[in-house]
């Protein structure tokens, strides 16, 4: 996983040098690494969230970090997180659009609105830019880099590799909620998931034992 996490920065920068008009390069990074299995995540629970919110007004100033975390809190996945734009965001009726595999109007959070206006007054976007993740990454590469930033802020946040703590981990947390105020339905829906066995999975809810 080490090696494939160095070949996607190094694709990475290929792909920022070509936009820049360093188009003479060819691909040095040779065939795909295999990741390996990675392992299942586990939701975050209120007051690791509740640590999670705290270090990043804390520490993160309008980076587009902050932005993630706030999209993941909404339910998005690291390629939805990636691809808001500004023209996605209704601060006024907190709302978010996602763009993926299952587009969706998703809730913002009181928190996630005040983290998006502070990052919008401090950083100039036109409507269609994406707000986190420069336009340089490709679509293949977004979920990847979001993934890659998150994890950053999780380490700041005190999480630790072997703990059972991912990216994943947050936007889980927050389905969490939603299964216990509102069942099952509600949370794959939260999750953009057609599968209610997947979703019961994801958040180790054992539908079966409830019966």
């Amino acid at each position: 996983r080490t090696a494939a996490n160095r070949q996607w920065a190094y694709r990475i920068f290929q792909g920022a040098m070509e936009s820049e008009g360093f188009n003479e390069s060819f691909d040095l990074s040779g065939d795909t690494v295999a990741r390996g299995e990675a392992e299942s995540p586990r939701p975050l629970n209120h007051l690791e969230i509740d640590s999670l919110l705290g270090v990043v007004d804390g520490t993160l100033i309008s980076t587009g970090e902050d932005l993630l975390v706030a999209f993941s809190l909404s339910g998005a996945s690291a390629l939805e997180a990636g691809l808001v734009r500004a023209c996605d965001i209704d601060l006024e009726n907190q709302l978010v659009q996602f763009h993926g595999e299952n587009p969706r109007i998703a809730t913002l959070t009181q928190w996630a609105c005040g983290r998006v206006e502070l990052f919008l007054n401090e950083n100039q976007r036109e409507s269609d830019q994406r707000l986190a993740v420069a336009e340089f990454v490709s679509y293949e590469n977004v979920a990847r880099t979001v993934n890659s930033r998150l994890m950053n802020v999780m380490r700041m946040a005190g999480f630790r590799s072997g703990s059972g703590v991912t990216a994943k981990s947050i936007r889980l947390g927050a389905a969490d909620v939603v299964l216990e105020l509102n069942g099952l339905e509600a949370a794959a829906v939260f999750l953009g998931n057609n599968s209610l066995d997947a979703t019961a999975r994801m958040l180790g809810y054992e539908w079966w034992a409830t019966k």
